[in-house]
Parts: structure tokens; sequence; C-alpha cells
């Protein structure tokens, strides 16, 4: 069992750490005091030591043999000064000098070792970049420094070892993690971004939780929004996904961590637009995820279902309700009645789909069949309406619907290759009637043939790369062409980019190989047209799903930066001027922005004035509920200790570009005294040292003016506009499990999640340390110098 080792007296290492932890409780409650150093020690590591004595009354103290860092915060056992120069700091701060840049020969020896390594383990050549491996190099090198020649097959552990330790780091995070979320959830200054996700190799379904709360960044001493891996569980194979074992396991999860159903109501869940998971959240404070919502913006924009070229003229429109009549009338009526009326030894089937093109046909088909049933079975209506129907016209609506069916097909998504044959049905003919001469003029007028025509454009694309790629050609462009992937948001701006930039350099490869065909079907003046068109939309779901920034005040001026992005431009052509309609159409209906969005921008300090955005009503209601939240909060809000003194504002940084500034207000002048806290933050001047990616530090420096609006930011700004961070969860996840590795354990994946994510920022890739401990800062950080 691990921690069950004894060392040469006989104590376990988990005896070790209770009898750490004692001393420090004492030294907390007062037993023990500390001391600067021993009498007559006079070593260098003494520098950062403290002595751990009996608190008394007398001259002398009573030493406990033990010592306490200053700068790691920990508390050792002392059995010599040996030991204390083995510590973790001592060994970190390596004489105090900083790194050299490693000489030539050096770096020829381990550039051979690096490639054998590459090789002989058959490892990514992008092994050695990673700041993991960049910290477990320096870790080896000044383990060298410090005890010269060491046999490294003594460093490094098996692989249970490493298991072992990778869970203690993990308990160790959870430990001070959930405590901290507890308090956060508790205050109702926390959101949750929870996602599911089905694993490849066992498909089994895993759910991830990732945390955002406003924390103080202890390097800046700033309030910011710090996002942590909370959880990621497996759901119980055998359960169905229903609303109820969702809401279930979600809130099982929550408790075993310290947070209640009840404490859960407190804090905003931010999701996808999957119906069980919005179901299980009814009663929950639950956002929509606005990367989503964006990507099924472009999806519906950017498709068209085979339904969408069935639009019909008023006298065809007359003839498939007459036929839906008809049908209706034959579905309910008994089969023995049917049966009374075989001709050809043909029994009456319907059609299994009851689709207007499948219902024409049939009755066309069948025409005097189910003339002579309806009056056998005295169907009136029905009768009546089949003799209404001009039969020429229905042969001819037969008949253009079966070819409209042929070329866009019956279910799913037309691609853009079925553009050809649409055009062909677009053609007037001599021989049409008029009938079918205004079937076919108002096809051609179908907003859906622009979308094929720009369908066409990327299928060809895609054509295009595929075949750079499988020939091998790519090397000959200055920048690879990029793959369109469905599952992957924005990849098809990233293709038709890629192919315009290097538009040249194609060609004359193409036109080498006597492939310039291949180029025929896009045309540079289109292609270019089309990555304007689909740019903005691309750079708003970037933007909103940025890291470690407050993005809980962008849904509401992104969507208006969209809504002017997408408004008619007359300088475009006939198909982008459609789809530029259809998706500004897409956004409305789609993009549902709520209070919580209205909330957030008001207090975010540059968008409080909603500058271009709402109407004065739309202020005013806003200014009411933000006013009502504050009301019913406690009088006297708590405050954090860190909130309480407000740090000397940083020098003003370089001033960056700002894509939403048309909507900001700008620094001003203090204006007369008002009554209560909302009117006194919109008269409270921005501050020429503002910074529109840290709302949360300028709420605290004003947090004694403000103390009821700061505790509402707290709350409001570290909502995320997304569920990004959880998708990258299951990106990263993906690397962890994958075929080879498909045995691992649940607990061993949710370890190395929690430490990938919420440890990476404590390793620096060129930093001295031998050994991190969760929370605590090096003795001292040597930077390497390049």
């Amino acid at each position: 069992m691990a921690g069950n080792e004894k060392d040469k007296k006989g104590v376990t290492k988990r005896e070790r750490q209770d009898q750490l932890k004692e001393v420090k409780e004492k030294v907390e409650n007062g037993d023990f005091k500390l001391i600067p150093q021993a009498r007559n020690c006079h070593a260098k590591c003494w520098r950062t030591f403290e002595l751990v004595v009996k608190a008394g009354d007398g001259e002398e103290e009573e030493n406990t043999g033990y010592v306490h860092c200053r700068t790691c915060d920990e508390y050792v056992k002392w059995t010599g000064t040996s030991a204390l120069n083995r510590h973790v700091c001592q060994l970190a701060e390596v004489k105090d000098l900083e790194l050299l840049s490693a000489p030539s020969p050096a770096k020829e020896a381990v550039l051979d070792a690096t490639a054998e390594c590459v090789a002989v383990d058959l490892r990514p050549l992008s092994l050695m970049q990673g700041p993991g491996f960049l910290n477990l190099a320096q870790t080896l090198v000044l383990t060298g420094h410090q005890f010269g020649k060491v046999d490294v097959k003594t460093l490094f552990s098996d692989s249970k070892t490493i298991k072992r330790r990778i869970n203690d780091l993990a308990e160790d995070e959870r430990a001070e993690l959930y405590p901290r979320v507890a308090a956060a959830a508790a205050a109702g200054e926390m959101s949750c971004s929870v996602d599911m996700w089905a694993e490849d190799s066992r498909k089994q379904n895993l759910m991830g939780c990732n945390v955002h709360f406003p924390s103080l960044n202890a390097e800046t001493n700033e309030w910011e929004v710090e996002t942590k891996s909370y959880f990621t569980e497996r759901f119980p194979t055998g359960h169905a996904k229903t609303a109820e074992n969702l809401r279930a396991f979600i809130v099982q999860n929550f408790e075993k961590r310290g947070i209640s159903e009840e404490t859960l109501k407190k804090i905003c869940f931010v999701t996808d637009g999957e119906q069980a998971q919005k179901n299980a959240l009814n009663g929950f404070w639950r956002e929509y995820c606005l990367a989503h919502a964006y990507n099924i913006v472009y999806t519906h924009s950017m498709t068209v279902a085979p339904k969408n070229f069935q639009k019909l003229t008023p006298e065809a429109l007359f003839i498939t309700e007459q036929v839906d009549v008809v049908v209706k009338e034959l579905r309910k009526m008994k089969t023995s009645v049917k049966n009374k009326v075989i001709l050809d030894s043909q029994k009456l089937a319907f059609p299994k789909l009851f689709n207007t093109s499948n219902c024409v046909a049939f009755v066309c088909g069948s025409y005097e069949k189910i003339r002579r049933i309806l009056t056998l079975s005295k169907a009136e209506v029905a009768l009546r309406a089949l003799e209404e129907m001009n039969t020429g016209k229905l042969a001819e609506l037969a008949q253009y619907l079966k070819d409209l069916e042929s070329a866009v097909g019956r279910v799913g998504h037309t691609h853009g290759s079925a553009l050809p044959e649409v055009l062909s049905l677009c053609e007037l003919r001599e021989a049409d009637s008029d009938f079918m001469k205004g079937l076919r003029i108002l096809l051609s007028q179908n907003e859906c043939i622009s979308v094929l025509r720009v369908l066409k454009i990327k299928d060809a694309c895609s054509d295009l790369v595929h075949y750079f790629k499988s020939s091998g050609l790519m090397e000959e462009l200055p920048t690879s062409l990029k793959q369109y992937m469905e599952v992957r948001w924005s990849s098809c701006y990233r293709m038709l980019d890629s192919i315009r930039k290097v538009y040249p350099e194609v060609r004359a490869v193409l036109e080498r190989k006597g492939q310039t065909k291949r180029l025929d079907e896009i045309p540079l003046e289109f292609l270019t047209e089309i990555v304007n068109f689909l740019e903005p939309l691309k750079l708003e779901t970037e933007r909103v799903q940025a890291k470690n920034c407050v993005t809980a005040s962008l849904p509401l001026v992104s969507y208006h930066t969209l809504r002017q992005a997408y408004s008619p431009d007359e300088a475009d052509s006939e198909p982008i001027r459609i789809m530029r309609a259809r998706l500004y159409r897409e956004l409305e209906n789609v993009v549902q922005l709520t209070d919580t969005h209205k909330i957030a921008a008001f207090l975010d300090p540059s968008f409080r004035s909603f500058r271009n955005i709402l109407s004065e009503t739309e202020k005013s209601e806003v200014h009411g509920m933000v006013r009502r939240l504050i009301n019913e909060s406690d009088s006297d809000p708590q405050q954090a200790d860190e909130l309480q003194a407000a740090p000397t504002p940083p020098p003003p940084k370089k001033t960056k570009f700002d894509p939403y500034a048309a909507f900001r207000e700008s620094a001003e002048s203090l204006g007369d005294p008002v009554e209560d806290e909302v009117e006194a933050y919109l008269r409270e001047p921005l501050g020429i040292d503002f910074d529109h990616t840290k709302q949360l530090s300028w709420w605290m420096r004003r947090a004694d003016r403000f103390p009821r609006l700061s505790k509402l930011a707290r709350r409001y700004l570290c909502v995320p506009a997304t569920s990004a961070e959880t998708e990258r969860t299951f990106s990263d996840a993906g690397w962890i499990l994958n075929k080879r590795r498909k045995n691992l354990e649940m607990g061993v994946v949710d370890d190395l999640i929690t430490l990938h994510m919420n440890c990476r920022n404590k390793i620096r890739e060129r930093t001295t340390r031998l050994k991190r401990k969760q929370g605590k800062r090096p003795a001292k950080a040597v930077q390497v110098q390049v």
C-alpha cells in the first residue's frame, strides 16, 4: 500500500505526514512557536528556516526537532544541516546563479540523445517541447549539479509508484480546491460548465464539470476568474441518459464533494442545447453555451434539406391538398374494403414515407383504383377531392417532384453536387405547360440554389485539399492547406482561407501536373467573398471562447456585433446577399439573450452604458433588475480580506486592439453625488488605467465604494459565455483515453485530467524546481537565459 513503506527508523511515510501535520496545528494553536534560527548556526540554509520550539515564558525554549521553511511554508524534521540542504527550496536555489545557455557540444550530445529517444521509444517529435518534460529535464540537470554523477536508473520509479504519486498529487489538489469551491458556491460566486462525451475505445459516457470562480492572483494581487477541472466521472453503464438520471448523477457528484442540492441552485450552469441536459437542470440557473448557438447558426445557414426545395405554386399546392384528403381517407379505411378492388394482382400498398412526392406519385399511379375504392366506400369528401384534380397537372406534378427528389435527395442534407441537376430543372422547355413553367420559375427563385453554389465551392475545396494530401504535393506550397472536419467549429473557414492565401501557388502546381480543372469550380473572387462572409462568425466564436479572462459580458455585444456584420451590403453578389440574409435570420432565431447576459454586460464597467446596444427603455429595465438583486442581498455584504485593501493601480498599459470599442464608454470625469449604488456606478469614471480583460480588478479597487454591486459583479462575471473549457477537457481526455490506454481506471483518468487542467500553470517551462508542491512557490525561480 502507498505510504506504508518504513524508513530506517521504522516510521512510515503516512506517519511522518501525520507528525508534520500535528506540528503545524500546534503552531497555529499557539502550543509551539517559531524563532529565527538556532544559536551558533551559521550555515547558508538557515536563511530560509525557522526553529519550531515549545511556547513558554522562560528564556530557554525547548527544541521540538522540527524547522519551518519560510519560502514554501513547509515543516521539516531537523536531523542536521545536510538534511536541510536537501530540502527542495535549497536545491532549487543552486548558489543563486542564473542558468546559462548550453554550450554547443552539450547541445549536440542532447540532440543525439533526443533523436535516439524518439526513435527507440517511438515517441512524438514534440515530446521535448512540453512544459512537463522541460520541468523534468531541468530537475534532472539540477540533481546532477547537486549530487554529481547519479545513475538515472536510481532516480526513476516504476509505473505503480508513479500512479500512486499521481493520485497523491491529485488528492492534494482536490483537498485545496474543494473547500474553495464550496465557499464560492455558498456565496453564489461560482458557475459550472457541464457536458458529456462518449470516449471512442469503449464507448463509455463521461461527464465533465469545470468550475469558474473569482480568485486572487498571488503574483499580480488582482482578482481574476479562475477555471478548474472539478470532476470527470463515468456515467453508470446501463443507465439511460434521461433527465432524471442525469440530474441525480450531477447532484450526487456535487454532494460527495461537499455541495448540497440547495446550494447548487445558487450557481449557474452553462451547457449546450442537448435536451436531456436542459431538462435535467430544470429548477437550476442555466445558461446556453453561446459557441454552440453560433455553431447552429452556421450549420443552419450553410445546409439545406430536400424539403426546402419543394416550394410550389398555388395550383400545385391545391393539388397536394386534395391528394392529402384522399390519402388520409384511404389510410383510415378497413382492409376488407380496400381488398375488394384489386387490379393486375397488385395489392393496394401505401408508401413508407407519407411525404408530398410519394403521395402525389401514389395517387397519380393508382387514380382509377382509388376512385373505385372511394366509390364503393361512399367517401364523398375524398371522392369529390379526387375528381376536382386535373389529371394532366397531377401527372406533371408527380414527374416534377420525382425529378426534384432525384436531384436533391429524399432525407438528410443536399450537397453542392446537386447544383447542376437543380439548375437543369429550372430551365424552361418548349413542351412545358403554363403549370410546369410556373414550377420551374419558382424553383429558379429559391434561395437554396444560392446555398448550393456556396456548398459546391466548399465541396470542390475539400476535394482539392484531399488531392494535395493524397498526392504528396502539400510540400510544394508555402503553407499547408487545411482539411475540413465536420466536428470542428470554423474548420470550413480555415480550409477556404488556406486555399485563398496560396491560390497562385496552387494553380502553378496544378498546371505543372495538368490538373487545372480542379480550380475551374473555385473562382478566386467568389472564394474571397465567401471567406470574408464567414470571417465575422469565426472571429466572434473564438472571442467568446477565450481562456483566462472574463467572457460573461460578451454575449450581448458579440450578438450585436454579428448583427451589424451581417446586415445587408449592396456590394455583395447575389449568392452572398442571400446567404447574409439567411445567417442574419438564423442569428435572431437561435441566439436567445437572457437577463444574465444583460446584467453581466452592465457589470462590465466599459459596457455599462449599453452604447449602441439597448434603447433607453431597455436600459431602465436592466437598472431595475440590478437594483432588485442588490436589495435582495445582505445590506452589509461580507467582503473577503483581500478586497478590503485596495492596491495601488498598476501603470497604464499599452492599448490593444479592441473589437468592441464601438460599444464601450471612454474615461469620464466624476459627476454629481447620487443616491444609490447603481446611479453612483453609472457616474463613476472608468479611468484611463482600465483593462477590459480585467473587470474584476476594477471592482476590487472600488469594493469599499460599491460593496453590494462588487459582490454582484463577482457572481455574474464568473459565468462563462460558453462551455468551451469542458470541451477542452474532453479534447485532452482524448489523448489520455486512446486505443492503447483504453483499460485505464476511471480514477486514474480523473487524476490525470485534474493535474493536467489544474496544475499546468504551476509548471513553468524555464524554472528550477525539483519538486512541485501544490499551492506552494519555489524558493527562487531561476530563469533560463536564452
